[in-house]
């Protein structure tokens, strides 16, 4: 496997768990509540599909020991948005690595956004997590179908309903339409790199079950890579330089 540390080219990512090991509890004083959840699971392989394909990507254990030993300012969130529940700065929230990624966070009872989240993990309507990083360390085996992490950066934790982003399908038909109207190939594939990107914002990576694709869109997408192969070369993951 190819080791890569270019750290200047690496964008930040998001992973969604799927798990039951997700609670909050009344047992603190007033009002106050505490939520536990596994934000990352380590050492097990599992599916990411992104707009090059699928692969397999394996976060090994101790990948996140330098964010926690350098005590990194990492929030709880609902869906990476909005107003942290918690926060590691403001010692409201606690992380560790056993070795997966374990979050302890105490919560505001009063706030109507806890209140929500409370119901709803106690209704099973919220059942995954998620985290945003960056790799700082990682390999890719030679035809690049396997990725492991050694070493992230860690920026937030989330509580998520939906992992997909809805509001990014009409981006992506609008892209799609841009491309499949151009004849020159540095257009093309100018056009089909922020089409890429639309994609992986659409079907962000999620552990299990893998969201089924938009088969028009994919279809669609499929023939502008043939397209643009035809013009000047294929498009691969191998091609786009590290991720």
């Amino acid at each position: 496997m190819e080791t890569i540390q270019d750290r200047s080219t690496l964008k930040v990512e998001k992973r969604a768990y799927t798990t039951q090991q997700c609670e909050v509890r009344d047992d603190m004083p007033g009002d106050g509540l505490t939520f536990e959840g596994v934000a990352s699971t380590v050492d097990s392989p599992y599916l990411v599909r992104d707009s090059f394909g699928d692969f397999t990507e394996t976060i090994q254990a101790g990948a996140f020991d330098k964010t926690l030993a350098e005590n990194a300012d990492v929030g709880l969130f609902i869906d990476h948005a909005g107003v942290p529940l918690a926060r590691t700065r403001a010692k409201t929230m606690t992380l560790v690595a056993d070795p997966h990624l374990r979050a302890h966070a105490r919560l505001d009872g009063d706030r109507p956004d806890v209140q929500i989240i409370r119901s709803a993990l106690r209704r099973g309507e919220v059942d995954q997590m998620s985290i945003g990083f960056r790799v700082h360390k990682q390999e890719w085996n030679a035809d690049y179908t396997e990725r492991l992490i050694r070493e992230a950066q860690l920026f937030d934790v989330s509580i998520v309903a939906f992992p997909a982003n809805p509001e990014t399908s009409a981006q992506v038909r609008a892209l799609v339409r841009d491309a499949e109207s151009m004849t020159n190939p540095n257009e093309l594939r100018a056009a089909m790199r922020r089409l890429e990107a639309a994609l992986a914002a659409l079907e962000p990576p999620v552990l299990e079950p893998v969201p089924e694709p938009d088969e028009d869109v994919n279809e669609r997408y499929e023939r502008l890579r043939v397209r643009l192969r035809d013009m000047n070369g294929p498009v691969s993951r191998a091609g786009a330089g590290p991720r």
